[in-house]
């Protein structure tokens, strides 16, 4: 017997539920910077709509909160990243100060403005960046530690974009929260008014006066 193809076969999907034109202007404009793509928020909205699957202008102005708080939460942990990769030539500058021997400085040169040209070259000349990575070898240390260095630099900063990011992951929790809540309330209170119906209606013919 021929088993089907389960590997070729294609999963229905169901799609995203349109956003009428006066629930979009509801909701407003995203809050997006220029740097960032309007296409991608756009297709985070259709994303949660199709999970959340919302009826009515209040579960999409829920939607939209819970759109815009991960939005916020990848932009903050993007942020993270960005900090540490402007700060690693400073992270390097930084470790090169303390591992610079005498016999490692040209004439003429201190440890500090050697380690600045150096952490410069590293970025520009291949040779010379050959010749740090052999000297950091030497201490048992590499690009990780160049990372590490330059979180151990911003670490205040990144202190606070934490204390962002887990503001903003609970205040997505607490949406979630919101949209349970409020169907709960939709769904008891749709079951009192049928209830109330089932009261009221008889399948006997009204009684003659």
């Amino acid at each position: 017997m021929q088993q089907p193809d389960t590997m070729n076969s294609k999963l229905e999907v169901t799609p995203a539920p349109k956003i009428p034109p006066e629930i979009r202007a509801l909701l407003g404009e995203p809050p997006l910077l220029n740097s960032e793509d309007p296409s991608a928020y756009e297709a985070l909205l259709a994303t949660f709509g199709a999970a959340v699957r919302p009826t009515d202008p209040i579960e999409w102005i829920h939607v939209k909160d819970c759109v815009d708080l991960t939005w916020e939460i990848q932009r903050i942990r993007q942020a993270k990243a960005g900090i540490i990769d402007v700060t690693r030539k400073e992270a390097l500058r930084s470790i090169l100060e303390s591992i610079l021997e005498e016999g490692d400085l040209e004439h003429g040169k201190g440890r500090i403005s050697e380690a600045d040209l150096k952490a410069d070259e590293w970025y520009t000349c291949p040779v010379v960046r050959e010749e740090l990575t052999a000297l950091l070898a030497r201490y048992d240390l590499d690009e990780q530690a160049i990372a590490a260095q330059a979180f151990a630099l911003r670490s205040r900063e990144l202190a606070k974009l934490e204390h962002m990011l887990a503001s903003a992951e609970l205040r997505r929790s607490s949406m979630f929260r919101e949209i349970a809540a409020y169907r709960g309330l939709f769904s008891c209170r749709l079951r009192y008014e049928i209830e109330s119906l089932d009261e009221e209606v008889s399948l006997a013919p009204p009684s003659g006066g």
